[in-house]
């Protein structure tokens, strides 16, 4: 048996060895301690050696281990309170996409979607890297109608109003008299 890289792998179970008259089979039990699907997978070499009788049987097997999405931190440039929806989709092959959907408008506000280069109504997280590409969830931005107002408004009647500069004549209105 060789020893397992204790800095890539850590030995969760000691060897477990069986046998059934011609197959010996030793199972290990392992965690690996850091993903390394971007150094294309760590090679292990298992051999057999059969004693007394003649030969050995060697083969390399690559294992592959990938980072794990759901313990990745979402980041969106959306406020928490506005009411969005954050939607999680398992694609069943390590990859987790995230989407965010606006609340409906309302007679109040009016929502739309945000985006930007660094921003999408949906992203995914890569096994491979372990990040989210696009990094951000898209912005629902509010919209409140303006349902107040205050203002002022001189007016003239008859006369001259200046007005940088220039002078506006007021048409005259005649209006009949009654009698």
């Amino acid at each position: 048996r060789k020893t397992i890289d204790n800095s890539l792998y850590e030995e969760v179970q000691a060897v477990a060895v069986t046998s059934d008259s011609t197959t010996h089979t030793a199972k290990y039990i392992t965690k690996a301690l850091t993903p390394n699907a971007l150094s294309s997978g760590h090679t292990i070499d298992c051999e057999a050696d059969y004693g007394k009788a003649l030969g050995r049987a060697t083969k390399e097997i690559t294992v592959t281990t990938y980072h794990d999405c759901s313990s990745v931190e979402i980041k969106s440039f959306n406020p928490a309170d506005n009411g969005a929806t954050i939607t999680e989709t398992d694609n069943g092959d390590g990859t987790l996409t995230q989407k965010i959907t606006c609340p409906g408008d309302t007679a109040l506000a009016r929502f739309s979607l945000m985006t930007s280069d660094l921003s999408a109504e949906s992203i995914t997280c890569s096994k491979s890297t372990g990040k989210y590409e696009p990094l951000f969830l898209a912005r629902c931005m509010e919209t409140n109608p303006l349902s107040t107002a205050e203002g002022l408004q001189k007016m003239v009647i008859g006369g001259t109003v200046k007005n940088l500069g220039l002078v506006l004549q007021q048409p005259q209105v005649n209006i009949p008299r009654l009698k």
